[in-house]
Order: C-alpha cells, then structure tokens, then sequence
C-alpha cells in the first residue's frame, strides 16, 4: 500500500462538514442559547448529536497519527531515511502549524464566546466595529486552535515512534502496538483527571494576570480543541497506520478496529449520560464519542477503497474527484473558510437585517460557501494548487530538507 485513499476521502469529507458547521458554531445567532445553557446537552439535543458527528476538528489529529506511523515505518524500513531528518521535518512542520495557528487567530478568528463574552479577530472585529480592530487576550490565549494542536501531537508523536523504531525496534510490531495503546488509554483517562483540577486554574490564572501559565493549562486542558485527550487520538491512529504499512491482514484490521470503536463510542455515551450535568467532564465524554464514530467510517473507507483491487479503487477514486480536491487543500480551507465567510456574513447583516436567526438560512449560508469553495478548487487545481498553504510547507520542507524543488502538492 502506497497511499491510504480512505484518508484523503475521509479528510476531504471532514474538512466539507468543517464549512457547514462552522456557519452553526458562528453565524448562527441561536447558538447563544447553547452558550448560556447550563444543560445544553439536554436543552439542545439535536444541536449536541450535531456537534459529536459533524464537528470534525478532532479527525486531523487522528488523520495525522496514520499518516505519520505509516510514513516513519516506511522511510525507515525502505532505508530512504534516518532517524534525524524525521525529528527535524517534525519540528519544522509543527513551528509551521503553529504560525499558522498564531495567523488564524488573529487575522481571521470569527467571533468567539468566552465567558459570556463574544470576542473577534482583526478581520471580523473591524468589519463588525467598523474601525480597527485588534482581538484581545482572551481571544489569543484562552481558545486553543486545531492547527497548533495538530503540530504539537505529531512531533510529540514522532518523538515516541523514533524512539521506538531505533535499533531495528520497528520489527517489534506487537511491543509497539502496546506500547503506543497504553499511551493513547493513559491520555484518555488522564484527560478526565485533569480537565476536573485544572479547568478552574485556567481562568484563576488568567484573571490575575498570569496569562504564561494560563496559555499552557489551556493547550492542556481547554474546552475548545486541548492537547488532552486529542494527543491520545494520534496515539490510537499511529497503530493504525503500522499495521497498514506492514501489510497486516485486513480483515484482522477490519475486525479488532471495529470492536475498538464500538467499546470506546459505548464508554463514551455511558460517561456523557452518567456525567453530563457536570462540565469539566462534557468535552472530553463527546471526543470519546468521536474517537469512536471516526474510527467507525475509517475502517468503512478502508474495507470500501483501500482494501478492493486496484481496478474497483480506480473507479471509486474517480467518482470522489471533487472531494480529493477538498482534501489536497484541506488546511488552507481550514485556514480562509471562515475569513471569507465572515466578509458574506456581515454583507448578508446589511441586505437582510435578522437573517441569521433563522436556522434555515444558516444551513443555506453553509451550502453557499461549500459551493463557492467546490468553484474555486475546480479552477486552483488546474495550477495544481500553487501558493496554496500546503504547497508552502512542501517548499519549505523540500528546501530545507536540501531535496530538489517539486512544485507539485500531490506528494502531501
């Protein structure tokens, strides 16, 4: 296996329901009953069913664990690599995703809802204000982003694997699965433990003024994308991809996978239904749930795409065109989706006063941009995406790295 397709499907896919349910999550005037509900969970069930199955955030941790145990043992099996160029493209792709991070929340953060208190970055601050504006401390520090999160799991990550792949360790399949289990079970408890002491700490911390330790306690433990539990998802995703890249047999794949995901989505349901009144634990019971449901559709695109001849997958992939364009571009659309929606937002605020109090048109305004989005790949791809964020960090990489340049993005 040369490429896993259920994963470009799969983050093709993810990154389209990340168009549409950010219009819920920022657009949708209603959202603020969700905010101020003390059981949101019970007030607004549909609106949680919602947030578990289609918000997607979590999945590109998961994606980036595969991809990066499948990548490693390759390289390294097949001798094209060392040890130390793997360490060093880590680091380089993480401080990449973490000034993109940075740029995100910035320039572009849609409004954002702490405590009460909607905060805004430059573009839809000053757009909103109607004069400059710049997104404050709590915008920067207390909402912790899907990029950086991604960048720290897959260097700590790539740490772990090398770790355990030096030496000839890489053929030490079974101690490596355990190994990695252990780590992603021990996250998942841990983040539990933790979301419960240090939650409170956070804004303690930041209301005094000690805005260093409340930056780090928010990467750890913060509701809105934490290193904990979402690290413990690239741990479980790294076994995934050690047993794709040694070939093991697919259907013990198919099997052991789907009773990891039936247990785990079922732990979940039970914790959210014993615990749900309870905050600190909410967040962490539903990304249970998610671990669980994104396995469920991996291992589906697994057995549908990757697992059939190669004349049946040549088929399937040219019938899923429009959702590999998605998924070759997935972070720049991560990155402008919601800057571009914000300008159509607050153009749609001045024509149709109100209009985002009705739910019907949040899931238009959502099918619009997917539209627009789905236009403009159609002709970027016919540059094969150049200037694109991912065609910068295989610039950089291949510059750095010391390779010959390659303009296209195909490889990533």
């Amino acid at each position: 296996m040369k490429r896993i397709y259920a994963l470009d499907i799969f983050r093709g896919i993810a990154i389209m329901l990340v168009v549409v349910f950010h219009r819920f999550l920022y657009d949708w005037q209603g959202i603020e009953g969700f905010f101020f509900s003390e059981e949101p969970w019970n007030d607004y069930p549909w609106l949680t069913l919602f947030m578990i199955f289609v918000a997607m955030g979590s999945i590109f941790t998961l994606i980036t664990g595969i991809v990066s145990a499948f990548s490693i043992y390759n390289r390294v099996s097949s001798g094209r690599s060392t040890m130390k160029p793997i360490i060093l493209g880590s680091i380089i792709m993480m401080v990449f995703l973490l000034f993109w991070a940075f740029l995100v929340r910035f320039f572009f953060a849609p409004r954002a809802f702490i405590r009460g208190k909607y905060y805004y970055g430059v573009l839809s601050g000053s757009i909103r204000f109607k004069s400059l504006h710049f997104p404050s401390l709590g915008l920067m520090i207390l909402i912790t982003g899907t990029l950086g999160i991604i960048g720290i799991s897959g260097f700590i990550l790539t740490l772990i694997l090398v770790i355990l792949f030096r030496n000839g360790g890489m053929e030490k399949i079974g101690r490596n699965k355990i190994v990695l289990g252990v780590i992603g079970v021990l996250i998942l408890i841990l983040s539990v433990i933790l979301s419960f002491i240090l939650q409170p700490i956070i804004y303690d911390a930041f209301d005094n003024g000690n805005y260093l330790l409340a930056l780090i306690l928010a990467l750890l433990v913060a509701d809105s994308f934490p290193i904990f539990p979402i690290l413990g998802f690239a741990f479980f995703g790294a076994i995934l991809g050690i047993q794709l890249a040694k070939g093991e047999d697919e259907k013990k794949i198919i099997k052991s996978w789907t009773k990891f995901a039936l247990l785990i989505l079922i732990t979940g349901f039970v914790l959210l239904m014993v615990f749900g009144s309870q905050g600190y634990f909410n967040m962490n019971f539903i990304r249970f749930i998610q671990l669980g449901f994104y396995f469920f559709i991996i291992i589906i695109l697994l057995k549908v795409v990757d697992f059939k001849p190669e004349e049946k997958q040549e088929k399937i992939l040219s019938r899923t065109k429009s959702i590999f364009r998605f998924s070759r571009v997935s972070l720049t659309i991560y990155v402008f989706e919601s800057a571009i929606a914000v300008i159509f937002h607050f153009f749609l605020d001045y024509m149709i006063p109100g209009w985002n109090n009705d739910i019907l048109n949040i899931l238009l305004f959502g099918v619009f941009n997917l539209v627009l989005w789905w236009i403009i790949l159609i002709f970027w791809e016919k540059k094969d995406f150049k200037g694109s964020i991912e065609w910068m960090g295989a610039q950089l990489m291949q510059k750095l790295s010391g390779k010959s340049k390659d303009k296209s993005i195909k490889s990533i």
